[in-house]
């Protein structure tokens, strides 16, 4: 499943990736687990912060059913 990183209260995507199984990203959602995600290896690129909330979503197009998660972060350090 597609799913996408967006920072809570703006609609632009940080971050998208395909996942297998989001079972255990649910449950980290649920309790609202801490996160760090490192863009590169010096972490120059990074964000910090907490699971917030997600949407789940279907759609349909041509004929095709896509599903897609997008997860709200609160981020409380952003260094892009």
């Amino acid at each position: 499943m597609l799913v996408k990183f967006r920072e809570m209260d703006k609609p632009f995507i940080l971050y998208q990736k395909e996942y297998a199984d989001v079972l255990p990203l649910l449950e980290m959602i649920k309790k609202q687990g801490e996160f760090s995600f490192f863009f590169d290896s010096n972490g120059d690129r990074r964000i910090f912060g907490r699971f917030h909330d997600y949407q789940y979503m279907i759609e349909i197009s041509a004929g095709r059913v896509f599903e897609t998660l997008t997860v709200e972060l609160d981020c409380s350090e952003i260094s892009l």
